[in-house]
């Protein structure tokens, strides 16, 4: 098969590849120009933007689809040394490393559509089956790294939450006025351990909930800011909150989770990637006999956790009902 790359899409990991027909189709036409002027950068911006995991916490760039990341295992301690000392020989400390594998697991989606819904479409329908692939990708990406849902077995390291869990660092909610207390008592957690508790990452309605809750006077015990630019995470206690926009984060699981972002590392080796079919078989349903074209969508990433100075993270679970 030959395939075209639409003009616009520079980066070959960014290209939307569209396989070209013997014959024309003015549907691929139609689709390739709806694609070319919407989404002229990278479809991982996308996936970046709807992801909390890629949004909230440290992202490398992989070259190979497995590698090895040293992680601070030990950390060095420096000391005075007098001014009048005798023996004035500098102190030494060991800074110690431990090898992690990462490996880059690849998430997919096909999205088979009709050709004449896409014809007499009046809505952009193009660009909602771009973006709903794409938070199809980010929703399953999210879910493993947050709560380990569908994690694959070569990622070694435990989920986010898992690692909470594991190191029991788990504040469960004995009814709404506990929420801010469990939060700031989860943060304290990850302070004695070593860690830098510098994200929240929580269902959308979080926020909502901190603002509603009130003391034995009435007032009012969180007031969220009212100056927060748009597209900037809001802050919950002075620490950044990420809001989970897409229900990768299960309530019934965690209210909220708070991580040290340096800990936990996603790691990209290939960019989300879009590619147009109407040849294929896909699910038992022939695209050219039932005049179909479908969208696969690609990405392969990968996980770590640096759990070396303890559980970089800590989970606020739901009331018991």
């Amino acid at each position: 098969m030959v395939f075209e790359n639409i003009a616009g899409f520079n980066d070959p990991d960014d290209i939307l590849l569209v396989e070209r027909k013997s014959m024309a189709n003015p549907v691929y036409a139609d689709v390739a120009n709806l694609i070319r002027d919407e989404f002229s950068t990278s479809f991982l911006d996308n996936v970046q933007k709807q992801s909390t995991a890629l949004s909230a916490f440290t992202r490398v760039n992989m070259g190979t689809r497995e590698a090895t990341m040293p992680v601070v295992a030990t950390q060095p301690e420096a000391k005075f040394v007098g001014y009048g000392d005798a023996d004035r020989t500098k102190p030494t400390s060991g800074l110690g490393f431990k090898n992690k594998n990462i490996f880059a697991s690849e998430i997919a989606v096909i999205v088979p559509v009709k050709e004449e819904d896409i014809a007499d479409a009046n809505a952009d329908i193009v660009g909602q089956i771009i973006r709903q692939g794409s938070e199809a990708v980010a929703r399953t990406l999210d879910a493993a790294v947050l709560l380990g849902i569908g994690k694959p077995a070569e990622w070694a390291d435990k989920s986010v939450f898992e690692a909470a869990t594991a190191a029991g660092n788990i504040f469960q909610l004995s009814n709404k006025q506990d929420l801010p207390g469990a939060i700031l008592k989860g943060a304290e957690a990850l302070d004695v351990a070593g860690n830098n508790p510098d994200r929240i990452i929580a269902r959308r309605g979080l926020g909502f909930s901190l603002a509603n809750t009130r003391n034995a006077n009435g007032s009012p015990i969180y007031v969220p800011s009212l100056n927060q630019a748009t597209g900037q995470a809001g802050e919950i206690m002075g620490i950044p909150y990420f809001k989970d926009e897409i229900g990768s984060l299960d309530r019934k699981k965690a209210e909220a989770l708070i991580v040290d972002s340096s800990k936990v590392i996603i790691g990209v080796r290939q960019d989300l990637t879009v590619k147009m079919l109407d040849q294929a078989t896909v699910g038992g349903i022939s695209l050219a006999e039932n005049d179909m074209v479908a969208f696969r969508f690609v990405m392969r990433a990968g996980y770590v956790l640096s759990d070396m100075l303890g559980a970089p993270a800590a989970a606020i679970t739901p009331a018991t009902a």
